[in-house]
């Protein structure tokens, strides 16, 4: 039993001194690097073979102390918003319209805000010509509907129903042609 102990406390050292590694350069210079690829540095850096397990754990202990856990992110929110409030005087009063936004998709198939804009009434689709505008302006840029406006057409044409709009939604965050078939087949 002494000997497991022992091994134990070793692996717990090895993965205090990964996480302080991480920590201090690799992890803060590349935040999103992967555990194999660091595994690798650790390895022919550092001479230290851990396990998998041991390398994620060690990494999101060394994440946390840098960025600090969850919880704590969300409670700065509250400092941030009375930031905001105190710096930008009048900028938070209420907005009758809606936020309207354009996203990119990166390399990984994310999607990330690349533009928005808060105007007086939403857009509508039906709208003759609104397509069109935007083909003329961005010739090359890909038009994608709004989705809520979709399910509320959806609706008047008489399909309800909270599977339909569970599909819908499905289908509208699908960042790949074939997994937008999948579920486009489903509905």
């Amino acid at each position: 039993m002494e000997k497991k102990e022992e091994e134990k406390n070793v692996y717990k050292m090895l993965e205090r001194m990964v996480e302080k590694k991480m920590e201090k350069r690799d992890l803060r210079d590349n935040p999103n690097m992967s555990v194999s690829n660091f595994m690798k540095i650790v390895r022919k850096n550092y001479d230290i073979d851990i396990t998998t397990n041991q390398f994620y754990k060690a990494k999101s202990r060394a994440k946390e102390r840098i960025h600090g856990s969850i919880e704590e992110q969300y409670a700065k929110l509250w400092d941030y918003c009375e930031e905001l409030k105190a710096n930008n005087p009048g900028s938070t009063g209420t907005h009758l319209g809606q936020i309207l936004y354009a996203v990119g998709i990166d390399a990984n198939n994310g999607m990330y805000p690349v533009a928005f804009a808060m105007v007086e009434m939403s857009m509508s689709y039906k709208q003759k010509g609104l397509g069109q505008g935007i083909r003329d302006l961005i010739p090359t840029a890909e038009h994608r509907h709004c989705v809520r406006h979709l399910h509320n057409n959806f609706k008047i044409a008489g399909h309800n129903g909270l599977a339909l709009k569970q599909r819908l939604w499905t289908a509208a965050g699908s960042t790949t042609i074939p997994r937008f078939d999948v579920e486009m087949e489903k509905m």
